[in-house]
């Protein structure tokens, strides 16, 4: 990437770095949503797209690995009753096979 600065002066300065691009991973909760008021048996479900084949997918509730999916259809299920009573946490994260992540994450 380079970046260039021209003074009203007419002196130009110019800036390079390197960057890496992609390939991304782009991670959306589809279900529950967000603020939901939650009881019983629950499916978390996920969408990802990515560049690159996904090598996983990882769940988050209340913040530690809850569950993790390698391929298939990206949804758990678990129980309200596993957890503290409130406002929890959801997160998802997805790693592609060329070790770029996304995530998406809601309370």
């Amino acid at each position: 990437m380079t970046a260039e600065l021209t003074t009203p002066s007419g002196y130009l300065a110019t800036a390079e770095r390197a960057i890496t691009i992609g390939p991304h991973v782009v991670v959306q909760i589809e279900d529950p949503t967000a603020n939901a008021d939650l009881a019983g048996d629950v499916d978390i479900r996920a969408a990802v797209t990515s560049d690159a084949p996904v090598a996983e997918v990882i769940f988050r509730v209340a913040a530690p690995k809850w569950a993790g999916v390698t391929s298939g259809d990206y949804r758990v299920t678990y129980h309200t009753g596993d957890f503290p009573a409130g406002e929890q946490t959801v997160q998802v994260e997805a790693r592609n096979t060329a070790g770029m992540t996304g995530q998406a994450k809601y309370a």
